[in-house]
């Protein structure tokens, strides 16, 4: 398999999940898992050559193995109980999990999103990481990212307090729903982050945003090797 389009893969799921099952059909995987808090949840499809089934995988140990080759491919194998990755002359032996421990793949789900917009990702990616860099570290998994959309303009913006804040407005490539509508709500900074740093390495100049008042965020990118989607539910102030 090719190593950047198996990392970029990998890549997407870790910024969610460290682990779940692989469903494969036709050479082409499918996982979709929430994290353990239930908070995010990932849902992405890819080219990976192996034979059809469903397999348990560790992601981030994946990841791990992949990274250490210098060749352009790896190598994939599955046993009844284990999969082995090989590349030049190494070779990374892994059990696979238990599937009957594991939480299935959960089915798409099609919620009626009142506002859908779509946006440069690089401008995405920018305002995420300087949120990242200015805020204070030990507080980002407390931090809150309002995202409003007025009818004509969407902006991110994330504070510390009412002097302290940072944000953006966006001008959108498109509106495919929302427009006149005015929407706003308020979302996790530390899963925005791990997302953002995932979406850099797909291959597409945009990203589709949905949203809605006091609903879940939705973040989808798409190249030819990799579809993903990232949804996370809003964070509600106590």
């Amino acid at each position: 398999m090719d190593k950047d389009n198996l990392l970029k893969f990998l890549g997407c799921l870790v910024a969610t999940v460290q682990e779940g099952q692989v469903v494969v059909k036709d050479q082409m995987a499918t996982v979709s898992h929430s994290d353990t808090s239930n908070v995010s949840l990932v849902r992405c499809t890819g080219a990976f050559e192996v034979p059809d089934g469903t397999y348990g995988m560790e992601f981030d140990r994946l990841i791990s193995a992949i990274s250490s080759s210098k060749s352009k491919d790896v190598e994939i194998k599955f046993d009844k109980t284990d999969y082995i990755v090989t590349y030049e002359k190494s070779k990374h032996n892994f059990a696979g999990l238990n599937l009957a421990t594991m939480p299935t793949i959960r089915p798409k789900l099609n919620i009626p999103f009142t506002c859908v917009v779509e946006l440069d990702k690089a401008e995405f990616n920018d305002i995420i990481s300087a949120m990242e860099k200015n805020t204070n570290p030990q507080k980002n998994d407390l931090m809150k990212v309002m995202v409003s959309y007025d009818g004509k303009l969407l902006k991110f913006r994330v504070e510390e307090d009412e002097r302290n804040y940072m944000e953006r407005e966006f001008e959108l490539t498109s509106v495919q729903k929302g427009e006149g509508e005015k929407f706003k709500s308020f979302y996790p900074m530390d899963f925005l982050i791990g997302i953002s740093n995932a979406i850099k390495k797909i291959k597409t100049e945009t990203v589709e945003i949905c949203f809605g008042e006091a609903m879940p965020i939705m973040i989808k990118a798409k190249d030819v090797d990799v579809d993903v989607e990232y949804m996370i539910a809003p964070r509600i102030d106590q």
